[in-house]
Order: structure tokens, then C-alpha cells, then sequence
């Protein structure tokens, strides 16, 4: 009879450290809402971080371009330097360059 009460006492202790072991294994597998939200701001500040690299990349090689284009108006205006509208389209990609250095000095920050 002490051995049935003792038996007894034992398995109920083993189901109710089984049942809070089950419960805590339960509860590990779902993501908790601190994890989610960690998650969501980590992924967040990935998608910033390759947008902003996106555009840093675009204005490098539109800044890149706009040198291009200088040295080439440069050399038309060699050839005919009376040409007013090659003066006035080496002054336009004078502007934008100064624009697009600014914009890239911005995203560098």
C-alpha cells in the first residue's frame, strides 16, 4: 500500500514536469513578439541600407557619365569655340554634376 502512494506520488511528479517541459518546448518553437519585431526592424534597416547603396551607385555612375560628357564638349568647343551652344550645354552639365555631387555627398553622410 506505502509502495502504491509512493509509485503514485512519483508518476504525478513525472507527468507534471513532463507537462511543463512539453509547455516550454511548445512555446520555444513560436517566435515570441519581441523576436518579430527585432526581425522586422533588422529587415527593415536591410532594405534602407541596400536602397540607399542602389542610389549611391546610380549617382556615381550618372556623375561619371556627366565627366564624360564634360571632356567631350570640352573637345567640340576646341574645334569650334564660337559655338554659344556648346558653351551653353558644357554650363548645363557644369549645374547637374554640382547636383549629383551633392545628392552623393548626401548618401554618403
Amino acid at each position: 500500500m506505502k509502495n502504491i502512494k509512493i509509485m503514485s506520488v512519483i508518476g504525478g511528479l513525472a507527468l507534471i514536469i513532463s507537462l511543463i517541459g512539453g509547455i516550454f518546448t511548445l512555446d520555444s518553437r513560436y517566435a515570441r513578439s519581441d523576436d518579430i519585431v527585432r526581425v522586422e526592424k533588422q529587415t527593415v534597416q536591410t532594405l534602407e541600407q541596400f536602397s540607399k547603396n542602389l542610389d549611391l551607385r546610380f549617382y556615381n555612375q550618372r556623375y561619371q557619365s556627366l565627366i564624360d560628357q564634360k571632356f567631350q564638349i570640352k573637345l567640340m568647343i576646341r574645334r569650334s569655340p564660337e559655338d554659344m551652344d556648346l558653351k551653353d550645354d558644357l554650363r548645363r552639365i557644369d549645374r547637374e554634376k554640382e547636383l549629383v555631387k551633392q545628392k552623393i555627398d548626401d548618401l554618403m553622410k
